[in-house]
């Protein structure tokens, strides 16, 4: 065999063969793809023309990394030659199965064809030469059959199992196409690395190169020459591209989403007005409108769509995701329930019926849905997560919620939404102990989680755990310096700690960072009355009501305060409005009895003490018995009746 290094090829040669080979590999590249594109042409995808897919131009044919530079580094790592896949065929738009199969074959048959024009000169017996172009020329032929017996592997994301699949079953496709980008890497993996299917596979490259009359001595000198040049060059032209795609602003990129979406609207539009319109097309324009969220337009295809197709679930699902995400919750639900009229057993349709119904505040509704969904889909956690999250929060039955909840973190324990409403369900079930150590688990993974630090604390308050509930206060305003909810905290903090005048300040501070923070307002007046502070009381009441004018708990305090000044006309007035408004309505009574009874209007503070008796508050007239507001009434008739009417209810 010649000595490649320096004697045949001389000291250029086996880079000019390099060249030749990389330059001719990403030529084989374009007419591989071309292939593709020329025949989902001819099959009724127009929109590979308006990708220039049809220009044998390799900055068309989208993206350098997986088209050209990948097969590049194959090469140079002395594998096989590998057509990336890289045109985009919209199917949808071809005009039957056999085009589909004809599409995949395309590229392999251009590949074919480009190995046997390749090795004609050797069968012609033209290459008499050592020079260094044949040897050139035979290693890429070589490469070429590599190439075709690799893409014919009946293997998902190679055109062998492309030819096959439109055949194939509809539920097997759908499996399929669930791993198939896994299929290109294991067949590599296998080749590589399993030496008997390695042997195979090469046994079967070089009988076929035989067969075309590719000599075998020319392959093997040239691969031996290719290796180390190769190198050098594919880095020299990779750093070459990377200039050339920054100065052409990214040519290399295949088409953005929404460039090849609108390139199938048009082609859609296109057979639809040349009157080729069938349903499948309504459908798929309607699909492609929902990708680019038109929605009002998506629902317009649909519903051509269902001209002829009435009982498509599919078309009503999609319908109806359209109308959820236009907010039309009320048409969406009828959509959904169109959809699973014919299909009940899809858990899709039963989630997203789920989540329209929890739009519509209809959560025992949306439970029932949940229950519908995960009875086909049992396995999935963020439906049993959404269940007990409604029946924790909307319908306040914490035990189912806490059974749901406690599915998602066994299988998921970094499900911090879950551990979150875990943590909270305890809290309400008042299982203290444990909800502290869930909320401190979601911090350990969370520290900006602020509904985790809030329930810290509440948790720790309740637990009169005072000094721990101040420390973490002053964590968490480290992180959240401006929120009022924690600032309230630490004011309730304060008071406990009998630090009043800290305490207004940070309800002071809650009120400044968030003036509509009504907790924040109720805490500093109700500090203010039990301090004795009744005429600043009294103006932050009013201040407090200009912005909530209908905040009945600031009504109460304002009757409490004025009764306190012994203007019970005003005090009336302003528990009548709490009364109105279905606000402690029997604690408003009694109050309102106590100024009628202060300004010695008996008949009417008896009036309002049986009005308690409406609300099954009895223990109240126990009180008006020991209340010295009350003390004028005790010798009336009419209230000694009253009280026995009340121990007899009891």
């Amino acid at each position: 065999m010649p000595d490649y290094q320096s004697g045949l090829l001389g000291p250029t040669g086996g880079y000019l063969l390099a060249i030749a080979v990389i330059l001719g590999w990403i030529a084989s590249v374009c007419l591989h793809e071309f292939g593709h594109a020329i025949v989902a042409y001819w099959g009724g995808d127009t929109t590979v023309k308006d990708k220039g897919y049809l220009t044998l131009n390799p900055l068309k044919y989208t993206d350098i990394g997986y088209s050209l530079a990948l097969p590049v580094v194959f090469l140079v790592l002395g594998g096989v030659a590998l057509p990336g896949a890289a045109v985009y065929i919209n199917q949808t738009l071809l005009r039957s199965r056999g085009w589909n199969s004809a599409v995949s074959a395309a590229g392999p048959f251009m590949t074919g064809l480009v190995a046997i024009a390749l090795a004609l000169p050797f069968r012609l017996g033209w290459a008499t030469e050592d020079h260094w172009f044949w040897y050139a020329l035979a290693l890429l032929a070589s490469y070429q059959v590599a190439a075709l017996c690799f893409n014919l592997f009946p293997v998902p994301s190679f055109d062998g199992f492309g030819i096959l699949e439109p055949w194939l079953p509809q539920p097997v496709q759908q499996r399929v196409r669930r791993w198939g980008r896994y299929g290109y890497w294991v067949l590599f993996a296998i080749l590589w690395t399993v030496p008997a299917a390695n042997r195979g596979f090469w046994a079967l490259v070089n009988g076929m190169s035989q067969v075309l009359g590719i000599p075998y001595d020319k392959v093997s000198f040239a691969y031996a020459a290719f290796a180390q040049p190769s190198k050098v060059i594919f880095i020299a032209l990779l750093f070459i591209a990377l200039i050339f795609r920054k100065a052409l602003g990214g040519t290399f990129n295949k088409p953005t989403e929404n460039d090849d979406l609108n390139m199938n609207l048009a082609a859609y539009d296109r057979l639809i007005q040349s009157g080729r319109g069938t349903s499948n097309i309504w459908k798929y324009k309607g699909d492609t409108l929902l990708s680019l969220k038109q929605y009002e337009g998506a629902i317009a295809s649909y519903d051509e769509a269902l001209k002829t197709q009435p009982t498509d679930p599919d078309l009503w699902h999609n319908r109806a995701f359209c109308l959820h995400s236009l907010e039309q919750y009320d048409q969406a639900l009828i959509a959904y329930d169109q959809a699973l009229k014919y299909e009940p057993e899809n858990s899709t349709m039963w989630t997203n019926k789920a989540n329209v119904l929890e739009c519509l505040k209809c959560p025992k509704e949306a439970v029932a849905a949940y229950d519908q969904s995960l009875k086909y889909a049992p396995s999935e956690l963020e439906n049993w997560f959404r269940r007990g999250q409604l029946l924790s929060y909307e319908l306040q039955d914490y035990s189912a919620a806490l059974s749901d909840l406690e599915r998602v973190l066994k299988y998921q324990p970094n499900h911090l939404e879950g551990r979150l409403r875990y943590a909270i369900t305890l809290e309400e079930l008042g299982q203290i102990d444990k909800a502290l150590k869930e909320y401190q688990q979601v911090l350990r993974y969370d520290q900006k989680n602020i509904y985790a630090w809030q329930g810290t604390w509440r948790s720790l308050n309740i637990l009169k755990r005072d000094e721990e509930a101040l420390k973490i206060l002053k964590k968490a305003l480290k992180i959240f310096p401006v929120d009022a909810e924690l600032w309230t905290y630490r004011g309730t903090s304060l008071e406990k700690a009998g630090k009043f005048d800290d305490a207004i300040k940070s309800y002071d501070n809650a009120i400044q960072y968030n003036v509509t923070h009504s907790g924040s307002w109720t805490r500093k007046i109700d500090l203010l009355e039990q301090q004795n502070c009744k005429e600043e009381a009294l103006e932050v009441l009013e201040k407090a009501q200009e912005l909530f004018p209908k905040e009945l708990e600031f009504w109460f305090s304002k009757g409490r305060i004025y009764f306190y000044r012994q203007e019970y006309e005003l005090a009336i007035s302003a528990f009548e409005h709490c009364i109105q408004g279905k606000h402690v309505e029997a604690t408003a009574h009694f109050n309102k009895a106590c100024c009628y009874a202060l300004q010695k209007k008996p008949d009417l503070a008896i009036q309002s003490l049986k009005e308690i008796l409406n609300y099954g508050e009895s223990s109240l007239l126990e009180e008006a018995c020991n209340d010295p507001d009350l003390e004028s009434l005790y010798d009336l008739e009419a209230f000694q009746q009253l009280v026995t009417q009340s121990k007899a209810s009891e």
